[in-house]
């Protein structure tokens, strides 16, 4: 399961690692404290680079809330 997968790699066990260059960048705008706004906007670039077509916005959106809400509750200490 992908949070974020445009490209449906998922069931491809031999390529987990397409979207590994992409999580520095992600993890440090979360460390950062960015928003889901820009966080989304973001994700959204990396899709459409990828697909060369549009993103799909509401599946980008979720993914950077959830990912927010993730880094949130990290945050907070809770679990």
């Amino acid at each position: 399961f992908y949070v974020w997968d445009p490209l449906a790699l998922s069931p491809r066990p031999n390529a987990r690692d397409e979207y590994r260059r992409f999580v520095p960048r992600i993890f440090e705008m979360l460390t950062s404290g960015r928003d889901a706004y820009a966080l989304a906007a973001h994700l959204s670039a990396l899709e459409s680079g990828m697909l060369a077509s549009p993103a799909d916005e509401a599946r980008v959106r979720a993914a950077a809330e959830l990912m927010i809400a993730h880094r949130d509750l990290l945050e907070g200490g809770t679990a």
